[in-house]
C-alpha cells in the first residue's frame, strides 16, 4: 500500500502511511484524559478515532462554532486564537475540544493549523456518543466490553456522587464524581459526557447541579475539577456554572501535562 500525497504550500509531498489502531492507542495512552484505563479500554476508544490533515493555516475549529468533538494533535502546531489574541500554541501529544459535548456550548476560540500544517486523531460527535454508551452502560451491567470502560468501582463505592442520565429509554449523559476522604470539605468531578443530542438542553449544567446538591447536603463547602489552560471552551463553560479558575499548574498530571485547578465554593 502506498503512501497517500497531500499538497502543502503548492509543493507535493509524501504523508506517512495511516496509523494503525496500536499507534493511535499509543498516542493516546499519554493523554491525561485517558489515563488510568486498560489497554483493552484504550484500543476500543483508538479504533472510534480517524487521522485528518490540515493544511497550513486552515481553520480547524472556529470561534462561535458548535463543538464537533475531540482533537489530539500528532504531528505539527495548531494554534488558539480568540477575538485576535493568540492564547495558546499546541504541539504534538496536545488535545483540545475533550468538553465539547457539556451543554452544547460553541466554541469560545479559534483554532488553526500553523505553517507547516498538522496532523490530528479526531473523536468526533459520532465517535463520543459511541464512547458515551461504552462508559454509562457500565452502570446496567450489559456486555462485558461496556463494563470494562469504566472502572465499576465508581458505580459501587461513589453510587451517590455518579449520574446517568437517560431520555426516553435512550443514554443522554453521565457524570462520575466523590466526596474527598483526605479533605472533609471537598467533593470531586472526575468525568462528565453528554450526548450530542442533548446538545443545548442543559443536561451538563443540570449533572452538576445534581452532585452540588449531593455534595452541599453531606457538608462540603466546595467543589473541584481540573482541564487544561489551552482549552478555552472548558473554561468558559466552567466559570458559567461558578467554577473559578486558579493559575495553571505545570506538570500537575506529569511531565508537559499543565492543567488548571478549577474551584466552586458552594453557597
Amino acid at each position: 500500500m502506498r503512501p497517500k500525497e497531500s499538497y502543502l504550500r503548492g509543493e507535493k509531498r509524501a504523508v506517512l502511511m495511516p496509523m494503525t489502531k496500536k499507534q493511535k492507542a499509543a498516542l493516546l495512552r499519554d493523554v491525561a484524559l485517558f489515563s488510568g484505563i486498560s489497554p483493552r479500554q484504550l484500543n476500543t476508544i483508538a479504533d472510534l478515532t480517524t487521522e485528518i490533515e490540515v493544511e497550513p493555516g486552515r481553520y480547524i475549529v472556529r470561534q462561535g462554532q458548535v463543538g464537533t468533538g475531540f482533537y489530539l494533535i500528532t504531528r505539527g502546531k495548531a494554534k488558539v486564537v480568540m477575538d485576535g489574541k493568540t492564547l495558546a500554541r499546541l504541539g504534538p501529544g496536545e488535545f483540545f475540544g475533550e468538553l465539547s459535548l457539556l451543554d452544547g456550548a460553541a466554541r469560545s476560540a479559534d483554532l488553526h493549523a500553523g505553517p507547516d500544517g498538522a496532523t490530528l486523531l479526531a473523536l468526533t460527535d459520532e465517535g463520543l456518543a459511541r464512547q458515551i454508551e461504552f462508559y454509562t452502560s457500565a452502570a446496567g451491567g450489559a456486555s462485558q466490553e461496556a463494563r470494562d470502560m469504566l472502572p465499576k468501582l465508581f458505580f459501587v463505592h461513589f453510587r451517590d456522587t455518579s449520574f446517568v442520565a437517560e431520555r426516553d429509554g435512550e443514554l443522554a449523559g453521565f457524570l462520575v464524581g466523590f466526596l474527598s476522604q483526605t479533605e472533609l470539605d471537598a467533593g470531586y468531578v472526575h468525568f462528565v459526557g453528554v450526548n450530542p443530542q442533548e446538545r443545548g438542553t442543559g443536561l451538563g449544567r443540570e449533572l452538576y447541579e445534581r452532585f452540588f446538591a449531593v455534595a452541599r447536603a453531606e457538608g462540603r463547602t466546595r467543589v473541584s475539577c481540573v482541564t487544561s489552560p489551552a482549552n478555552a471552551a472548558s473554561l468558559a463553560f466552567h466559570r458559567a456554572i461558578g467554577f473559578q479558575p486558579g493559575p495553571p499548574q505545570g506538570d500537575y498530571d506529569g511531565p508537559g501535562e499543565d492543567r488548571v485547578l478549577l474551584v466552586k465554593h458552594l453557597g
